[in-house]
């Protein structure tokens, strides 16, 4: 056991120490152009500089701490970097595509935007946008370039590249271009339901401690006892008390089982998966009806007629889910059905607001619509998400603090038997 920790805390150190050395390259390198051809040899180098981080806050846990404890905090740990990863990569990501619509807008130079947005910038982003900003110089294509690239963009922005040197593409509530504002979509990528989640998963977590804790240190020590003073306990007694040594490992897979079903939600965008994540399943299926809305929008912005927005915004998109739903209403557009029809069939907007739709479009105010409607579908994604925590969250600690309370009451009845034994 000594020579397992031993092992476990070396690995610890040295992924470390190789971070710590990383971060000084990452650094240096943040600093200089980049080509674009460089750009594996610096994602090679990032995912080894997170991997390194990944690493040392999985072992430490696990040196330091009995083998089922440092599970526990082990997965913490490496859930909480992750989750500080995503929120930073998703602010800056959103701060970069409002930045790029801007200077789309008042006609600016779009390399000097995404140089100096890169530069000093270690992470991934920064040097794809430094790398974007020398292809654009050699006179490449921005929107191939950005997907090449894999610029986090949304559908907006990439269409905003598209047509950026059109005149027409300059929308009327973009008149008054001032500083990148984040929209309402963006405000809620650190959605509050998320953090109130984590908080909810971190008090299980800790109640899970305590049980191994108990489980695995004074319980054996009382049984022990117990058997030496020829003193039995019920046998409901003990398997309640071999139940509750399952508890942390169920909390575990839970952990894993929720982010192998997100992650998979996300990749797919399955609709059938939305059953097994009712929190944030909903939530990132309204952000991508929002951002198809919003490439629709922007298009009919340039002076597109219906099919063609859905056919450039199809177009700009990455993400197979979204193609399915834009090339689904772009074949009922074409079948002679309107675009509220059709943005409605194919699940991109609630079915109530296709006559709203249409009264706009006969208005010609459909862009502002669309927009108002993206907006709307996110606002009440995310009252439905805090409505569900808002009841989720005191019944969990309720929960948590009843099974804490059974479990104290079995260890003190043993005490007592133990007490009664001896007198």
């Amino acid at each position: 056991m000594i020579l397992y920790h031993s092992i476990l805390l070396f690995m610890a150190i040295a992924a470390a120490l190789l971070a710590f050395g990383l971060s000084f390259v990452r650094r240096a390198l943040s600093r200089r152009d980049l080509q674009p051809e460089s750009l594996r040899a610096y994602t090679v180098l990032e995912f080894g500089y997170r991997g390194c981080q990944g690493f040392a806050c999985f072992f430490a846990s696990l040196a330091l701490l009995p083998m089922n404890i440092g599970l526990v905090f082990s997965l913490a740990l490496t859930s909480m970097w992750v989750y500080a990863i995503v929120l930073y990569r998703r602010e800056a990501a959103a701060t970069l595509c409002e930045a790029i619509q801007t200077v789309c807008r008042t006609q600016g130079s779009l390399a000097a935007l995404t140089r100096d947005f890169g530069w000093g910038d270690a992470t991934l982003l920064g040097a794809r946008c430094r790398a974007f900003a020398a292809g654009l110089e050699r006179g490449a294509d921005p929107v191939p370039l950005a997907r090449w690239m894999r610029l986090p963009l949304d559908m907006e922005t990439l269409l905003f590249l598209q047509h950026r040197h059109q005149a027409a593409w300059k929308s009327p509530r973009a008149a008054v271009a001032g500083q990148p504002t984040l929209s309402i979509g963006s405000q809620a990528s650190g959605w509050p339901a998320g953090t109130q989640l984590a908080y909810l998963l971190g008090i299980l977590l800790s109640s899970g401690l305590v049980i191994v804790f108990v489980s695995q240190f004074v319980m054996p020590s009382i049984q022990e006892m117990l058997l030496e003073f020829e003193i039995e306990l019920a046998s409901w007694q003990e398997r309640w008390f071999s139940a509750f040594q399952w508890v942390p490992p169920v909390l575990v897979l839970v952990v894993v089982l929720w982010g192998g079903l997100a992650f998979l939600f996300w990749i797919t965008d399955w609709n059938h998966l939305l059953m097994l994540l009712p929190i944030s399943g909903p939530l990132i299926h309204a952000r991508r009806r929002a951002a198809c809305l919003r490439g629709v929008a922007a298009a009919i912005d340039a002076g597109c007629e219906s099919s063609q927005a859905l056919q450039l915004t199809s177009a700009a998109t990455t993400n197979r889910g979204q193609q399915v739903r834009l090339t689904k209403a772009l074949a009922i557009a074409q079948r002679g059905a309107t675009l509220g029809d059709a943005l409605c069939r194919s699940g991109i907007a609630p079915g109530p607001t296709a006559a709203w739709i249409e009264s706009a479009v006969q208005t010609g105010r459909v862009a502002d619509t669309l927009r108002t409607l993206a907006d709307d579908l996110l606002r009440r994604s995310q009252l439905r998400a805090d409505t569900v925590m808002a009841v989720l969250f005191p019944v969990g600690i309720l929960l948590c603090g009843a099974f804490v309370l059974s479990f104290s009451y079995l260890l003190l009845h043993a005490l007592t038997a133990l007490i009664h034994g001896l007198a």
